[in-house]
């Protein structure tokens, strides 16, 4: 099997339903991503990622979704990817309370590589403190 291109390992001192919860639901994914996310989270599903504005940040399908362990998709920056790419979240529990939550990210355009790999950083830590605190990452100088 390939190796991935990027991943990304986060610690997140919260249940892996907690943490599952944050990926899956606009209550919480609409405060560290972009917007709201259309898709019912079932396999074969389509999923779309839009600006506050309303306009499409990226595109999908959903390829693995088994609560509160695995999610994968596939995902299409629209007007900058030409191929679709694939991401895979996996959490496991790291102790009573504690997720670890690994993300890889695979077949990723060269073009693209950097802007995923500081973007999916930056989501990351965001949704990691807005899970443990209840607050959004506050980045102002």
């Amino acid at each position: 099997m390939k190796d991935p291109d990027f991943i990304y390992i986060q610690y997140i001192g919260a249940t892996p339903d907690k943490v599952w919860e944050a990926l899956t639901t606009n209550d919480f994914l609409s405060k560290y991503w972009t917007g709201p996310i259309e898709t019912d989270w079932k396999t074969g599903s389509p999923l779309t990622m839009h600006f506050l504005d309303g306009k499409v940040d990226w595109d999908g399908k959903i390829l693995e979704c088994v609560p509160p362990k695995k999610l994968s998709y596939t995902f299409r920056i629209h007007g900058y990817q030409e191929e679709s790419s694939r991401v895979v979240f996996e959490l496991e529990p790291a102790g009573r309370k504690a997720t670890k939550l690994t993300l890889s990210h695979y077949d990723i355009e060269a073009k693209c590589r950097k802007g995923i790999a500081e973007g999916w950083s930056s989501l990351l830590s965001g949704m990691k403190t807005l899970v443990e605190t209840g607050e959004l990452l506050d980045r102002s100088a």
